[in-house]
């Protein structure tokens, strides 16, 4: 009985062929996570979302007695903004801390398989879902405002949808329930879309009194203003007001700045927590 000996070369070939590409990996795993979405009737939530964004718009026009238009805007567009960041923050939270508590993820945590690369793919695969929910959300929006302004808000939209789509990541691998895990990632949404408006007050109105109590009170704000996005630069409505003045809207160099540190920084730390998982 003879024996073949591979020369190293031969083994890495083997091995190569052998395990699948991590790219590929993670193209799988965010495909996947779009085809649960689709049989989750995440579109059904998603028309209802379009229809009930189109309503508020119709109805806050017809109640108007002056500027229509920038009424009707003014009320449909935060309220698109917000239904579209609790539609993907459920899917994804409630999709997620399923995965994560029943057997299925046993398969990922054995398989030689990067931990990183189904972090990847699921946040992949969540942006694809965001960049639906983005379209459907502004698509009422075009029957007042013009065509570009509701694509710089709607790409802005889609920003803060994949930033969202981290947190609900981190959030969901941290906690693994669904409550905690949800309340948790709304919280932390809804500071990072006050801290602005807290930073503001600061400035404009400082705590009088004893001067401990502001001193805590300038270095808490400033923690969590370093701490957290600010979302309060994105998706802004007075893009579309100004828009219908005439005036050039604001460009979204912030916005990406933004994703692109913090999604970096909770995909990192959604990384280590995974990492400590046993199989």
């Amino acid at each position: 009985m003879t024996t073949t000996t591979l020369s190293a070369p031969d083994r890495v070939a083997n091995a190569s062929m052998r395990r699948p590409s991590m790219p590929r990996v993670a193209r799988s795993i965010a495909r996947f996570t779009i085809l649960e979405a689709w049989r989750g009737h995440w579109l059904v939530a998603a028309l209802m979302m379009s229809a009930t964004v189109a309503g508020a718009l119709l109805f806050a026009t017809e109640m108007a007695l002056t500027e229509r238009q920038s009424v009707g805007i003014a009320m449909a567009a935060p309220l698109a903004r917000l239904v579209a960041v609790i539609l993907l923050a459920t899917f994804a939270v409630t999709a997620l801390t399923r995965e994560l508590g029943d057997r299925s993820i046993e398969l990922v945590l054995a398989a030689p398989v990067p931990r990183l690369t189904w972090i990847v793919g699921k946040w992949v695969g969540l942006c694809c879902i965001g960049l639906g929910t983005a379209a459907f959300a502004a698509l009422p929006l075009l029957l007042h405002a013009p065509a570009g302004a509701v694509l710089l808000w709607a790409g802005s939209l889609w920003l803060e949808l994949c930033l969202v789509a981290g947190l609900a990541l981190l959030l969901s691998i941290s906690f693994s329930q669904l409550p905690a895990a949800l309340l948790s990632l709304l919280a932390v949404y809804a500071m990072a879309r006050l801290i602005g408006v807290v930073m503001l007050l600061q400035s404009r109105a400082p705590l009088e009194g004893m001067a401990v109590v502001g001193r805590f009170n300038d270095l808490l704000v400033g923690a969590l203003a370093h701490a957290l996005p600010r979302l309060d630069l994105f998706t802004r409505t007075d893009w579309l007001l100004a828009a219908l003045e005439g005036t050039r809207a604001a460009a979204i160099g912030a916005p990406v700045v933004q994703l692109a540190i913090y999604v970096g920084i909770v995909l990192t730390a959604g990384w280590l927590d995974f990492r400590s998982r046993r199989a």
